[in-house]
């Protein structure tokens, strides 16, 4: 149930974040905010196929809106090859559709998922801000796709790919995302995750109502928190650590 929650606001955010004219307003955050505490609260843990369908649909619409929605940052020589790696990022995100691939190719099917999002931040980067912050986040998204399962890798995804790029403070968000992931790796087997994941979420965007414009300058926190916790959420500490 807690993934579910914590997908849906991440989800909420990241459509917020591009079709609002307002993304930082009440009805941008509000929503996100109230689905992180309740997240909190519940804290119950799992895979869920729910959690999975929303992550699917969002990364597949995110993908979408790059093939459609280039950023205005994008050279026009580059305008052709950014949306063919876009069409590649669909064609991966369907194999997760199907049930009963080998190992190998579950992985490479993630792995080959974040080289494509690699392959559009560096077409589209006009500095080396740009590309440090593609950096930050793929390297947050590699140790949520550790935690194992559908979901963390789908969450994992949709991070890179619903995030916008090239916010003032952009190079700090993917940081804090990256060491954040990082300790949610380390203490996958552990509880208290599964409160204050949630709560990072929804402090993130109390924070946006508080102090208004602010999350607007670190967009890319606030749904990553939330993806970080449907990963996080969709994991089962029974599975983690199983019993001897």
């Amino acid at each position: 149930m807690s993934s579910l929650l914590c997908a849906v606001a991440a989800v909420w955010l990241a459509a917020a974040m591009r079709l609002l004219s307002e993304p930082c307003s009440a009805l941008a955050l509000a929503p996100a905010l109230v689905l992180g505490v309740v997240a909190a609260i519940v804290r119950q843990r799992g895979d869920r196929l729910s959690a999975r369908i929303v992550l699917g649909a969002a990364l597949t619409a995110a993908l979408v809106m790059h093939f459609v929605f280039p950023p205005p940052e994008l050279p026009f020589a580059r305008l052709a090859g950014y949306r063919a790696f876009a069409v590649m990022g669909l064609v991966l995100a369907s194999a997760y559709l199907c049930l009963h691939l080998r190992a190998s190719l579950r992985r490479a099917r993630f792995l080959l998922l974040i080289a494509c999002f690699v392959m559009l931040a560096m077409a589209a980067a006009p500095s080396w801000s740009w590309a440090l912050e593609a950096v930050g986040l793929m390297i947050a998204a590699l140790l949520l796709g550790q935690l194992g399962g559908l979901a963390p890798e789908l969450a994992a995804v949709l991070l890179l790919f619903a995030a916008p790029l090239g916010a003032p403070s952009g190079v700090a968000a993917a940081a804090v995302l990256a060491l954040w992931s990082a300790l949610l790796y380390i203490e996958r087997g552990d509880r208290w995750p599964s409160i204050v994941a949630p709560a990072a979420g929804a402090a993130s965007c109390a924070a946006g109502l508080l102090w208004r414009g602010s999350l607007c300058d670190v967009p890319a926190l606030a749904i990553g928190l939330f993806c970080a916790a449907a990963a996080f959420e969709s994991t089962s500490s029974s599975s983690v650590n199983p019993a001897p």
